[in-house]
C-alpha cells in the first residue's frame, strides 16, 4: 500500500522463521553451534539440542541482528524511548507427533527457560546470556 503525507524515517521488523525437516539430525544451525540430535527408535522418543554459547557465537548471529540495530530498532518500536532494546530473547519451538513429556535445559542460567505444552516444547534464550562465554546448553525433550 502506498502512503502519502509522510516520510517514513526508520523501519523496524519482526522476524520468524518455520520450516520442516526430513532428517532434523542434519540440520545445524550456524555452522553447527546449534545442533539436534534425536533418538527416535525407543519407547520415548527423544530430541537433545546442542546450543553452543560464546562472544561470537555464528548461530545467534544467523537469527538476530547485532545489538547496535537491535538498540536502534527499539526507538521505532517504541518512541517514548522506554525500550532500551528488542530482539532480546530467542524462542525455539519444536512440534512433536506425540504429547510432549519433558522439556529441560541444563546448565540453567539467568532467563533461560524451557518448557512445553501439548505437542510443542520451547526454549527460551536471552540474546545476552547466549552471547556469554560458558558451557553448551543441552535441551532434552522427550515425547510419548
Amino acid at each position: 500500500a502506498r502512503t502519502q503525507g509522510a516520510n517514513w524515517t526508520a523501519r523496524a521488523s519482526l522476524q520468524c522463521a518455520q520450516g520442516t525437516f526430513q532428517q532434523l539430525g542434519d540440520l545445524k544451525i550456524g555452522d553447527g553451534g546449534l545442533r539436534f540430535s534425536p533418538r527416535l527408535g525407543d519407547d520415548q522418543p527423544h530430541l537433545r539440542v546442542y546450543v553452543q554459547r560464546c562472544p561470537a557465537v555464528p548461530w545467534v548471529k544467523a537469527l538476530v541482528p547485532e545489538l547496535k540495530a537491535r538498540q536502534e530498532m527499539a526507538k521505532v518500536y517504541d518512541p517514548t524511548g522506554r525500550t532500551d532494546e528488542i530482539g532480546q530473547a530467542i524462542r525455539l519451538e519444536i512440534n512433536v507427533p506425540g504429547e510432549v513429556v519433558t522439556s529441560d535445559v541444563n546448565p540453567t542460567g539467568r532467563g533461560v527457560e524451557a518448557a512445553h505444552e501439548r505437542k510443542r516444547a520451547y526454549l527460551v534464550l536471552p540474546v545476552k546470556a547466549v552471547l556469554e562465554a560458558g558451557e553448551e546448553l543441552l535441551w532434552d525433550i522427550s515425547w510419548r
